[in-house]
């Protein structure tokens, strides 16, 4: 376990793409300001940070300058600094951009995924990990975890059964320097490739210890469906 619990490093949310499944919505709007039950999506994630975080960095890129404008330079009290990520080409490259500034063990949050903060502060228990639930849906690459809660890698594709229960990533990693001596792991997207967290990660867990906590709650808000949900559940 992580020799210091109370978890004081910094927070980094991603923030930068498109949305591209989220259409209509996104069309004119950043997919963390989309309303949720009269709140911008960001705003729950958030909310949902541990306390006793000393700063804040969004990663922004589509319509920036209007998550920059909503949420200033601080939020409750927090300092917020922005990074522009020119070129989305995942969330992999993402973190590229940061890799001078994560010194130590840093909290990473996709912006289109709802948290519970117990969750994360669990989470925050381990400096390399990452957040994943175990659900019987469709998984497109779920994760293999060993009998002692560690990352594996990924259960092979031919492999998957269905209506079978695995673990699916929830988007949530903390990360530390060693991170980056991994080379970064690039997957095919319908664009091209682009640079992920989650493979990354797991090509660092076949020599590092990179835990799995188990989500409790979470809710994804990545196109129109998961939209309708999320305000239903929140209105």
């Amino acid at each position: 376990i992580f020799k210091n619990p109370r978890y004081r490093g910094k927070h980094v949310i991603l923030a930068a793409g498109k949305g591209t499944r989220l259409r209509p919505f996104t069309e004119t709007t950043p997919k963390p300001l989309v309303d949720i039950a009269g709140r911008p999506l960001l705003e729950y994630v958030l909310d949902v940070l541990p306390k006793t975080i000393d700063g804040i960095t969004i990663v922004i890129g589509y319509f920036g300058e209007q998550i920059q404008e909503h949420v200033g330079e601080s939020y409750k009290g927090i300092p917020v600094r922005y990074v522009v990520q020119n070129r989305l080409d995942g969330t992999g490259g993402a973190l590229e951009l940061l890799q001078r500034d994560i010194a130590e063990a840093t909290l990473v949050l996709n912006a289109d995924d709802i948290y519970a903060a117990h969750d994360l502060a669990r989470l925050t228990q381990f400096p390399l990990a990452v957040l994943a639930r175990l659900t019987n849906d469709p998984v497109a690459n779920p994760f293999e975890v060993s009998s002692a809660d560690l990352l594996r890698g990924f259960v092979p594709k031919r492999d998957i059964i269905p209506g079978v229960t695995y673990w699916q990533n929830c988007g949530a990693y903390m990360i530390d320097p060693r991170y980056f001596l991994e080379h970064v792991v690039e997957v095919p997207v319908r664009d091209g490739v682009e640079a992920s967290i989650p493979h990354t990660l797991a090509a660092l867990a076949t020599h590092e210890k990179v835990h799995v906590v188990e989500a409790t709650s979470w809710l994804p808000v990545g196109n129109p469906e998961e939209l309708a949900r999320a305000r239903e559940l929140l209105s």
